[in-house]
């Protein structure tokens, strides 16, 4: 039974998928996500022999999967787990066994000479009662669902890097004191999160009024990895004064700033 063949290698698919890269895993993925997934959905809709023709059952096969698939993918878009090989994979790997058990169970319940049956009832002989436009419109829909099946493959083998970028900010900038005497010690956390896909190296630099006061060393972030820096600032002079805080990426002080943090600050003069 072509359904129970599809189960067995949908099954055989999660292994090779996760333990291969070769040929076997591209002509196999291909199967799964071109045809299994329509086929399935049509043998669940339509279990009768007669309700479609056989290759209007193949074609409407190829049809579906090309829909089905894409809606798998969007859904695992808005979840937690996203589109990866991994979850695209096995997510169409349940529908797939899914739709195959409503299917047999649909065809369990018909008697015998009414079931569909692929495999006996595809004759190379129908093809050639065709019309050429039937041939035309039959090879068109099989190459535009191997381009479609094939291009969501690279999609999801190849995913697309997100945008380069690093976070830094000041956490509850809010709450740091903005009146200060001469003396006094301010104390600032500064949070970095990198996002660049790339280990990444960084460099802080701290400066009062234009003039350089504290300097950090250098350290590396791994992509996702996030970091405090704290900063002590003790103001020996009074009046209005803006603090910058310098972000520099690969490299040292003196390369062009990558992000800047400010703070402006008033200080009194200590009264003896």
């Amino acid at each position: 039974m072509a359904l129970i063949f599809i189960v067995v290698l949908t099954l055989l698919l999660i292994p090779i998928v996760i333990l291969t890269t070769g040929w076997i895993r591209v002509v196999l993925g291909l199967l799964f996500l071109l045809f299994f997934p329509g086929y399935t959905l049509m043998a669940t809709v339509f279990p009768k022999k007669d309700s479609l023709d056989p290759l209007e059952r193949v074609a409407l096969s190829f049809a579906s999967s090309i829909a089905v698939v894409p809606v798998i993918g969007l859904i695992l878009n808005y979840t937690p787990l996203g589109i990866k090989l991994y979850t695209v994979t096995a997510s169409v790997a349940l529908f797939i066994l899914v739709a195959s058990a409503a299917a047999i169970w649909r065809r369990r319940r018909l008697p015998k000479q009414e079931r569909f049956h692929l495999l006996p009832e595809i004759k190379f002989s129908m093809w050639s009662q065709l019309s050429w436009l039937e041939k035309v419109l039959s090879i068109a829909l099989v190459i535009s669902a191997f381009v479609a099946i094939a291009a969501l493959i690279y999609v999801v083998a190849v995913p697309r890097l997100g945008e380069k970028f690093t976070e830094f900010y000041m956490p509850a900038a809010a709450d740091y004191p903005t009146e200060l005497t001469t003396g006094e010690t301010l104390t600032v956390t500064l949070h970095i999160v990198s996002h660049e896909h790339e280990d990444t190296s960084y460099h802080v630099e701290v400066l009062v009024d234009g003039d350089v006061v504290e300097e950090k060393d250098q350290f590396t972030l791994a992509h996702g990895e996030a970091r405090d820096e704290t900063v002590t600032i003790v103001p020996t002079k009074s009046g209005k004064q803006k603090i910058e805080f310098l972000l520099y990426k690969h490299g040292d002080a003196g390369t062009e700033v990558y992000r800047t943090l400010d703070l402006l600050i008033n200080v009194e003069k200590t009264t003896s």
